[in-house]
């Protein structure tokens, strides 16, 4: 007898109702019904809502929930939550946690009354992991593991926000274009993660929320000094920037032209800014989370990222998360002292500008006689030096010299060791100092009046100053004023991470 298809469908699916169930099948089948019988529906329309600002219109469409996706340091610890708290939030996808770790200990062990601290991170295991071993954690400051609580889940988040997704777009050069995936040099700053720090205001209850990122270390009570900061009003506090300007990041030709058509990002044609207004670096930023979601300033970075990613990537340049930060917030910030961000602790040149600075801070004159002249560059230094150093509350090592790289002992031998680079400019670990090279670097700081190169001729085949320490053992570490002395800025981090923190993170 012949069937037709119809039939033979018809018996493999009798076939398929008559096989038992597996294990898996039966309890997602019993999870469904439940979730029928008690009317399941999101986090924020159910008791535990997504946090506690209900009337956010952004936070009733987050699925992400601190009760749920926060764990403290401590098992015991009580959930602290007040919205007239002050929180210190880190965010970071690495995998290595020995840096959260560093900014953790050194603000507890500066501040006189210990804050909250929120970490969000990709890999919340691994620094649970840390903080609870008993080798770690007797080196800690009492108490800071009952204040820490380490969140994961926030990618899910993140990859949920419209904007942010569309960033993917851009390292396909298929659906955009090979010219504009080609202007994201840097495939892993399209990672919505970067964008962390924007959301902690919608997710975090607090009153104040310091955001710290992972490269800084305290030297002072940060807390004491910024709990009741006074912010005029304004949403954020930073530190002022002035050796970039805005127009190293924005195209300010098609940002008018953009603007000309509809306002965007909460920007008009008439923005508190210009090409020559100094930039703020965005690694130590004070925020009033209530302002904040008032003026709306996530939404407006999405729109910008939008606008980013619609015209091709060309509306900036020089990262993907600082500049829409820098134009939401333009000119409507509040000044922190410089010694609230110390920055450029990782970086192996000094500018000539910088060095000028450097020249009148009349009590440091003995990081002055440690400067060089790169090679033949006209106007680059050497070594990075940072006079405020022993003033200041937050030190930042932005560059590529991040003081987890190299070792405590090289670090501390700062005279005879230094940093071997790779031609990208990249760290491949510590090295001992070419002293017969380094000491052809021309001690003497001039001018030179004409273009053309001056110092040692036999620097003269490099190009850049990348391709000069890349040749050789040359790129001493950045130094920091310490007291009437001076000391490797690198050696400063190690002190806040201990031996046996280091060895337990590389199990």
């Amino acid at each position: 007898m012949r069937h037709t298809w119809w039939w033979w469908a018809a018996a493999a699916g009798q076939a398929a109702a008559q096989k038992p169930l597996t294990k898996w099948q039966l309890r997602r089948q019993k999870q469904k019904s439940l979730k029928v019988k008690q009317g399941f529906a999101p986090s924020w329309t159910r008791s535990e809502a997504s946090n506690t600002y209900s009337n956010d219109a952004l936070t009733r469409d987050m699925t992400w929930n601190e009760e749920r996706h926060c764990e403290y340091a401590a098992p015991s610890a009580e959930r602290f939550h007040r919205r007239d708290s002050f929180v210190v939030a880190l965010a970071y996808d690495t995998p290595d946690p020995l840096p959260t770790l560093a900014v953790l200990n050194s603000t507890a062990h500066h501040a006189s009354t210990l804050p909250e601290f929120a970490v969000v991170t990709t890999r919340p295991r691994r620094l649970l992991g840390l903080l609870r071993h008993p080798r770690v954690a007797r080196d800690l400051p009492p108490g800071l593991a009952q204040k820490v609580r380490v969140c994961g889940g926030f990618t899910q988040l993140l990859v949920q926000r419209p904007a942010l997704a569309k960033l993917r777009l851009l390292s396909n050069a298929s659906a955009v274009g090979a010219a504009a995936a080609a202007r994201v040099r840097r495939r892993e700053l399209l990672s919505p993660f970067n964008f962390a720090a924007f959301y902690l205001p919608h997710v975090l209850e607090a009153k104040r929320i310091l955001y710290l990122d992972t490269d800084v270390l305290v030297q002072r009570d940060v807390v004491r000094a910024l709990e009741h900061y006074e912010l005029g009003g304004k949403a954020v506090a930073a530190v002022e920037d002035c050796s970039q300007k805005f127009e190293k990041y924005v195209n300010f030709q098609l940002l008018n032209r953009l603007l000309k058509r509809k306002a965007m990002g909460g920007l008009s044609r008439h923005y508190d800014f210009n090409a020559s207004t100094c930039v703020f670096n965005r690694g130590v930023v004070l925020i009033d989370p209530e302002r904040w979601r008032a003026l709306g300033l996530t939404l407006a970075i999405e729109s910008l990222v939008e606008a980013y990613v619609k015209c091709g990537a060309r509306l900036w340049r020089g990262g993907v998360s600082q500049p829409p930060f820098l134009l939401a917030l333009g000119g409507r910030y509040a000044k922190l002292d410089l010694r609230f961000n110390v920055r450029g602790l990782g970086r192996v040149d000094i500018g000539l500008s910088e060095f000028e600075a450097v020249n009148f801070v009349a009590p440091h004159k003995m990081l002055r006689k440690e400067l060089r002249r790169v090679g033949t560059f006209r106007q680059k230094f050497h070594l990075f030096v940072a006079p405020l150093a022993d003033e200041a509350f937050v030190l930042h090592f932005t560059g590529e010299l991040k003081p987890w790289r190299l070792s405590a002992s090289y670090a501390e031998q700062w005279t005879t060791h230094g940093a071997a680079l790779t031609p990208t400019g990249h760290v491949s670990g510590g090295c001992e100092l070419d002293q017969q090279l380094s000491g052809l670097m021309d001690r003497r700081i001039y001018y030179c009046r004409k273009r053309a190169p001056c110092g040692d001729a036999r620097f003269a085949r490099f190009n850049s100053t990348t391709s000069l320490f890349a040749s050789a053992c040359l790129a001493r570490f950045p130094l920091c004023a310490a007291g009437r002395g001076v000391a490797a800025c690198a050696s400063l981090w190690h002190g806040y991470v201990s031996p046996a923190a280091a060895r337990v993170a590389d199990l």
